[in-house]
């Protein structure tokens, strides 16, 4: 009887421990997907940078 007893209460706490595991796992996409998501905006800045300041380094190659 207290076998049985503490074989569930071993099992609550593995399930406890599973529904933790889950949790954990959904919050790490949730991050991943916002880091990815900052990645992209600073990646288009960047870009946006690129395009406004290249062009003007070449303009003193033209003219020297």
């Amino acid at each position: 009887m207290q076998l049985r007893e503490v074989g569930d209460c071993l099992l609550r706490h593995i399930e406890g421990i599973d529904e933790v595991r889950d949790r954990v796992a959904v919050i790490q996409e949730e991050l991943a997907g916002r880091i990815s998501k900052q990645i992209n905006n600073r990646m288009y800045l960047l870009s946006i940078i690129a395009v406004v300041f290249l062009p003007l380094s070449f303009l003193p190659d033209c003219w020297g």
